[in-house]
């Protein structure tokens, strides 16, 4: 069982046997086919919070909640524990994007380390210092998860800049992603990376348009850009008009 095997193996770094193929146009993938259990050793890098997410994972798995690989999905972007249907039904509807960490997660983590320590007084350079190193490390928690660390980046990005200090958003998104190539170039070819930046893009874009709705048709056409730019990339990875 694939699910049983990757339990087993997490935080371990093993020998493996298999074969390199193609499971999408422009990508490679690695179809393991042995395990070397015994060359197993216990990996140390960023190991606290490791044990963390484990310790997280396993309080959701138990708590009786249906579906609980779906909610660790939404807090961390690990989709390898979601059934292989699921993940295909809604890839199928075309909302596959909403399964990874997004700049929601990020603005709700911020809105919860701002808000109080706001009421309590404390210096806003402290804040900032504070919710920095919280975002680092949840970009740490999710293996640095392409969406989580676009969001982490802006973030950071716009907390550092001068108070008076105006800068288009469009440029943040940019220099956003000139940090993430330059730190990894072949995060560029990850699905998540380009749904992250192609969707912000369109969203940042046409923001003035947006902001000039009633709320509720604000929210409407949000979606609807989101679930429109979301083709650009679904298409040509799907082969589908989702």
């Amino acid at each position: 069982n694939n699910k049983v095997v990757s339990n087993k193996i997490d935080g371990l770094s093993c020998y493996v046997i298999g074969q390199y193929y193609n499971p999408y146009p422009q990508h490679v993938a690695l179809r393991i086919t042995h395990i070397d259990f015994k060359s197993c050793t216990t990996t140390h890098q960023f190991n606290i919070l490791t044990q963390y997410r484990e310790y997280i994972n396993n309080k959701i798995k138990y708590s009786g909640i249906k579906y609980p690989e779906r909610i660790m999905s939404l807090i961390n972007g690990d989709t390898t524990l979601i059934d292989d249907n699921y993940k295909d039904n809604v890839k199928n509807l075309g909302i596959y994007h909403l399964l990874a960490v997004s700049g929601s997660h990020i603005a709700i983590i911020i809105f919860l380390i701002y808000q109080p320590l706001v009421r309590l007084n404390v210096p806003m350079i402290l804040i900032k210092m504070i919710t920095i190193v919280i975002l680092i490390a949840f970009a740490f928690y999710t293996n640095f998860a392409p969406s989580a660390c676009r969001a982490i980046i802006m973030a950071i990005i716009v907390m550092l800049l001068p108070k008076n200090y105006k800068v288009a958003p469009i440029n943040i998104l940019s220099t956003a992603f000139v940090i993430m190539f330059l730190i990894n170039p072949l995060a560029t070819n990850d699905i998540g990376f380009q749904f992250s930046f192609v969707i912000s893009f369109f969203i940042i874009f046409l923001y003035p348009y947006i902001s000039s709705l009633p709320k509720f048709k604000s929210l409407i056409a949000l979606t609807f850009i989101a679930q429109l730019s979301s083709l650009i990339i679904s298409i040509p990875h799907f082969n589908q008009l989702q």
